[in-house]
């Protein structure tokens, strides 16, 4: 489980290339807590790339909002709680501080958009026949 984010930047070409650094450095750091804690290269703070941070927090949100057969989903508000205050496994200091205040600032506003758009997004992809280019449903046809 614990080199995915390995696989996932080998298979973005890894050191090999210039190509999609953005993606590389999620694909690999994503998983990296501000406090060192994590995997794969241990990385603290500033070292982690500002896009890993991002998603390190969305990803953990993710994790915890949506069910999995091993647990069930989580209110958004619980889900918040346990980000800003910690639960005992998820303390405050494995995310950016300066991203968590964005997310305490903005997540209100965040669920809204995300109730209102999912039903849309759900009702395109139930319409959208597979080979359909996917950005165009999003309004960008560019590939």
């Amino acid at each position: 489980m614990k080199k995915h984010t390995i696989y996932g930047w080998k298979i973005l070409g890894g050191d090999e290339d210039n190509e999609m650094p953005i993606a590389k450095n999620i694909a690999r750091w994503h998983h990296e807590k501000w406090d060192g804690s994590r995997y794969p290269d241990g990385l603290k703070g500033e070292q982690i790339p500002v896009e890993a941070r991002i998603v390190a927090l969305a990803d953990s949100y993710d994790a915890f909002r949506f069910p999995l057969p091993y647990k069930k989903e989580l209110s958004h508000e619980k889900v918040v709680k346990i980000i800003l205050e910690g639960d005992g496994s998820t303390p405050p200091d494995h995310f950016d501080p300066e991203i968590l205040r964005l997310f305490r600032k903005y997540q209100r506003y965040s669920m809204k958009y995300i109730e209102l758009i999912l039903p849309q997004i759900g009702r395109q992809i139930q319409t959208t026949p597979y080979n359909n280019n996917i950005y165009s449903m999003f309004g960008n046809n560019k590939h």
